[in-house]
């Protein structure tokens, strides 16, 4: 057993194993030996195994917090917007739609507010439209709050509907025409 675990380590091999084996189908157990940790030690990182996939984009939100000047240094707003999405996207398809589907079915029966909107990412992704917006990048007359709140809901309605097509829709592809039509923007990103 290793000295030391932190809360990712635990993450970390949760996803592991629910990928393998599926949600349902994994205890706490399972992860502790896994992880090489007591159910003690689980429980003071982690409130329930819930709450593993509950928190997910808790744990996107913190990676795009560490990655944010990589998004910040594309040329335009809307390469920023797009960078910004693609990593969300990608980190809910790594996840894999067998996960992201439990993850929404948790939250109907109870509303864990994994997909409630954060207000600091909130923030970023509206200074990328306001920004596109006064550059021409976007050319949309709505106001940004009602532009965000639209590319957001598009965002979530494609997301279930990648779960439940069991990922057979190109997520991305389907998100960013929807996104230009919303924004009326013309599309320069090649991600």
């Amino acid at each position: 057993m290793k000295n030391k675990t932190t809360r990712e380590e635990i993450l970390h091999v949760a996803y592991t194993c629910f990928k393998a084996k599926g949600f349902d189908e994994v205890s706490v157990d399972d992860i502790c030996r896994k992880a090489g940790i007591t159910k003690p030690t689980f429980y003071k990182y982690i409130d329930s195994k819930e709450s593993i996939l509950t928190s997910y984009y808790d744990e996107v939100c913190q990676d795009i917090y560490l990655h944010f000047s990589h998004i910040v240094q594309a040329d335009t707003y809307y390469e920023q917007f797009h960078l910004f999405y693609d990593m969300i996207i990608d980190r809910s398809i790594e996840l894999g739609p067998k996960l992201i589907a439990k993850m929404l079915d948790l939250n109907l029966s109870k509303d864990f507010n994994s997909f409630a909107t954060r207000d600091q990412l909130t923030k970023i992704v509206e200074v990328f439209i306001d920004k596109g917006k006064k550059a021409n990048e976007f050319q949309s007359s709505e106001d940004t709050k009602t532009l965000y709140d639209a590319c957001n809901f598009a965002f979530l309605g494609l997301e279930y509907k990648w779960a439940v097509k069991q990922g057979q829709l190109d997520w991305k592809q389907a998100f960013y025409q929807i996104t230009d039509a919303i924004l009326q923007s013309k599309p320069t990103y090649k991600g």
